[in-house]
């Protein structure tokens, strides 16, 4: 199901932006990710999870092709989530809400600081715009 709702969120921003068969997936014996997008040359991997708190082993699929089509020629690369706000897995990966993916795939992930609440709650503080 959360990869439908993905599919639907991309296929709406790719063609308001005029672009169409422009989505696409990636798989081969072991390893699937679920959404590579051409952006004008480069391409945009996404993974849906259905998770609120995606962790960096979730971004191992994504690690792989990045490495296997060039890092240059990856736009972003990112886990579709049901977290509240983007926050990076490290590695140059975002775990990011799904309706960031309305956002140009030209955006760049903001630099964000963690903060951790006396609750133990974590929240995520824009310092720049990328």
């Amino acid at each position: 199901m959360q990869e439908t709702f993905v599919f639907a969120q991309l296929r709406h921003r790719e063609r308001d932006a005029g672009r169409e068969r422009t989505v696409f997936f990636w798989r081969d014996r072991t390893r699937e990710v679920d959404f590579v997008v051409d952006v004008g040359g480069r391409v945009e991997l996404i993974e849906a999870k259905w998770t609120e708190l995606p962790q960096a082993t979730d971004t191992v699929n994504l690690a792989f092709v990045r490495t296997a089509v060039g890092r240059s020629k990856v736009a972003r690369a990112q886990v579709a989530c049901r977290a509240p706000n983007a926050y990076p897995l490290g590695d140059g990966f975002l775990a990011a809400p799904v309706v960031d993916l309305l956002k140009p795939a030209t955006w760049e992930p903001a630099v964000l600081r963690q903060n951790r609440g006396a609750s133990g709650s974590v929240s995520h503080e824009v310092l720049e715009s990328g």
